[in-house]
């Protein structure tokens, strides 16, 4: 089963097989020749490139060509990185783009009734772990575990009644030790602003509850350095009397 963009392309006939998903992403490493010099240097710039994962002898045997006309004008509508998942690896999605080509092998034989592809996507390195996906809301002094890689966390925050809430990850037992710090202040002199600051795209936006949920920029309220989630376990650090809920965005390769 492979569901993206939220629809399950089973609904299109699809029976897929998952023996191409398992591959891992390459590191983003420059290699560079110097003349004279024995061997190369390398220039780890610390991150991974995209990978293509492939769903190879993917199989509609019922009306192919309506069923093959409805997928690939579903898979070509919408560009962009979607959410793919499948049951392969119940535990994780990927972020990943469609951009084609589809070329089929129908069967004659059948009176081209049914026919098998390949599904190729271009996928973000990041296997996100679903749990890691759901928000939760987190308490001052809290330690959790990140089993796996530094992740960049998506905030949703309430400053509250006296319009700042400071966030910032430490190391248990090292607290002056920071993976990060924010802080975010509601200049407005309302407590019913609600920010989301993803950190991901490093950007931060604000939602007013008190109109019509209006999205706007608000990067200016917004202080701080980016804040990653690291490897093993490590402690929240609010102060204030908002309300902070996180999606940690726990990630592996």
């Amino acid at each position: 089963m492979i569901i993206y963009n939220g629809k399950n392309l089973e609904d299109f006939g699809v029976e897929a097989i998952g023996r191409g998903r398992y591959g891992s992403p390459a590191r983003d490493i420059e290699q560079v020749h110097v003349p004279g010099l024995n061997g190369d240097l390398l220039f780890d710039s610390g991150g991974f490139l995209n990978a293509n994962i492939e769903y190879p002898d993917c199989c509609i045997d019922h009306d192919f060509p309506t069923n093959f006309a409805a997928l690939r004008t579903f898979l070509l509508a919408d560009p962009g990185y979607h959410r793919l998942e499948d049951s392969y690896a119940s535990d994780e999605f990927r972020m990943a783009e469609f951009r084609g080509p589809l070329t089929p092998d129908v069967h004659t034989g059948r009176g081209n009734r049914s026919g098998t592809f390949t599904l190729s996507f271009n996928a973000t390195p990041q296997r996100y772990l679903k749990e890691g996906g759901e928000e939760r809301e987190i308490k001052d002094q809290e330690i959790i575990e990140n089993k796996w890689m530094p992740a960049n966390p998506i905030f949703r925050i309430i400053p509250g009644a006296n319009k700042t809430v400071n966030i910032a990850v430490l190391s248990p037992g090292w607290e002056s030790y920071r993976y990060g710090r924010i802080s975010v202040t509601d200049s407005t002199g309302s407590d019913t602003m609600i920010y989301e600051i993803d950190m991901i795209r490093g950007t931060a936006i604000r939602w007013e509850e008190a109109t019509s949920y209006t999205r706007y920029n608000a990067a200016s309220s917004v202080t701080g350095n980016i804040l990653k989630i690291p490897s093993g376990k490590y402690k929240w650090s609010i102060t204030g009397t908002g309300q902070v809920f996180v999606k940690p965005m726990f990630w592996r390769i």
